[in-house]
This record gives structure tokens, sequence and C-alpha cells, in this order.
């Protein structure tokens, strides 16, 4: 499908099923585990190794915020608590 050719609501479905699949083949490659994924998007295109890496280092870098902001909220909440 020419990208150039679409309107704006294809124009990002079709962006949505690439990252879809970019982040499906990273997942089969092992760079991080998802259990979900492979039963949303079931194909596993080749991509190349920094699209790999690009998507790992995202998914890294909000898991570790996510991680920290929980341990800040359950550090607050526990001092309220007392």
């Amino acid at each position: 499908m020419d990208r150039h050719n679409l309107d704006g609501d294809e124009a990002v479905r079709s962006t949505n099923d690439d990252a879809s699949h970019c982040k499906r083949f990273a997942v089969h490659l092992g760079y991080w585990s998802d259990p979900y994924l492979p039963l949303l998007v079931r194909n596993t295109e080749r991509k190349t190794p920094e699209i790999n890496r690009g998507y790992f280092a995202r998914v890294t870098v909000i898991t570790n915020m996510v991680e920290k902001f929980i341990k800040v909220i359950l550090t607050v909440i526990n001092v309220l608590k007392k």
C-alpha cells in the first residue's frame, strides 16, 4: 500500500499497523516479553535491528519509570498511614 496516497484515517491505521508489527518482531526475537502482543499481531515481519533496539529502549525506560513511580507512591502511602 502506498502511504503517500492514504487519507488521514488510513495513514494513522497504517502507522499503527507498522508499529505493531515492529513490536511483535522485537518480542519474537526476545527483546522483552509480552504475552498478549502475539494474540493481537500474528505476523512477524522482519525489521532492522535499530528498530528493535529503539522499541526495546522505550519499553525499558517506560517500565523503569512506572516501577519507580509505584515505589514512590507506595512510600508516600506508608508515610501517610503512620
